[in-house]
């Protein structure tokens, strides 16, 4: 990473029942909780964009993406010469991520299929965003180890 930027905002570090939590219930009912209107609310997604500081052209990736509630954001403030890359474990997500690119407009979103223990980024990263997501992964250490 260029500025070796990694933002970790209400990061869970280490839960022993990751696999579990992961697969304990579809992608399509996770939504209703992520996207729970106080839930949004308190995430303050303006504010955890503005203290990213990430410029025009930036890749940005939003590690464990989920519904996509943060890559509109992220691909506004990276501008359209940016890139975001949505990093999810479970492919059930996408169609959400991208109706949320699509509504918003932006063109420079990728979902990526991560694995447990490796993001799978395709291309160098200025800035990562971890949000709720390391007590989904297996071995975290290594996950993060793996953006270097």
């Amino acid at each position: 990473m260029k500025r070796a930027a990694i933002v970790f905002v209400v990061a869970a570090v280490l839960a022993p029942a990751a696999g579990a939590q992961r697969a304990s219930r579809p992608a399509d009912d996770w939504v209703a909780t992520l996207e729970a209107p106080d839930r949004v609310a308190g995430l303050k997604i303006p504010d955890v964009v503005a203290a990213m500081k990430m410029r025009p052209g930036d890749v940005v990736a939003d590690l464990g993406a989920g519904s996509g509630l943060f890559v509109a954001p992220l691909a506004g403030a990276v501008g359209a010469k940016g890139k975001v890359l949505a990093i999810e474990l479970d492919r059930d997500f996408f169609p959400h991520i991208q109706r949320k690119a699509k509504a918003a407009g932006v063109a420079n979103v990728q979902t990526i299929a991560g694995e447990p223990n490796d993001p799978k980024l395709p291309e160098a990263v200025d800035v990562a965003l971890l949000h709720d997501v390391l007590h989904h992964i297996e071995n975290p250490a290594a996950y993060i180890a793996s953006l270097a």
